[in-house]
């Protein structure tokens, strides 16, 4: 999921991960253990060591960590199926990925930028998209208000595509 400035991403991104933790009983999804790495406490708002806010029952939360540390630990020690995070950005970041979508952990976060060459262009999240590391990229703004879907990328034959 990838963003300008005030799309409503932290908000979506903290309600799909209460959805993969929980689960979908209508989409008969049962949900996933779910490793938040919330770097700066903006989605879970972690207070004394209990979430202010619902990031689902099976979410593990490590706060307060740089986001790259806490995938990497979250990757090797967890028995985590998906590992959330929001806003990454440095080269950092884009290893611990590479290392966590390499041992098997789905990923969800979100990153800055006004279009998909502008993502693209910004870190080694290039390399992630031509290798096909991710079957999703949704693009959000806020032209119909915080959380408008501007489009939705998917992974067919090896190449990211609008659908």
């Amino acid at each position: 999921m990838y963003h300008h400035h005030g799309c409503g991403k932290t908000t979506i991104l903290r309600d799909v991960i209460r959805q993969v933790s929980n689960g979908v009983k209508y989409l008969k999804f049962s949900g996933k253990n779910v490793g938040l790495v919330d770097e700066r406490g903006e989605i879970a708002s972690v207070y004394q060591g209990i979430p202010s806010l619902d990031v689902g029952k099976r979410t593990d939360i490590m706060s307060n960590i740089p986001k790259y540390l806490g995938i990497e630990m979250m990757t090797r020690s967890m028995g985590i199926s998906v590992i959330a995070t929001d806003e990454i950005g440095g080269n950092l970041d884009i290893e611990a990925i590479k290392y966590a979508s390499f041992s098997g952990v789905n990923l969800l976060f979100t990153m800055h930028g006004k279009n998909i060459d502008d993502v693209r262009n910004k870190s080694d999240i290039a390399g992630l998209l031509d290798n096909n590391v991710f079957s999703n990229v949704i693009l959000l703004s806020k032209n119909n208000g915080p959380g408008t879907i501007e489009k939705v990328y998917k992974t067919y034959n090896k190449k990211l595509e609008v659908v």
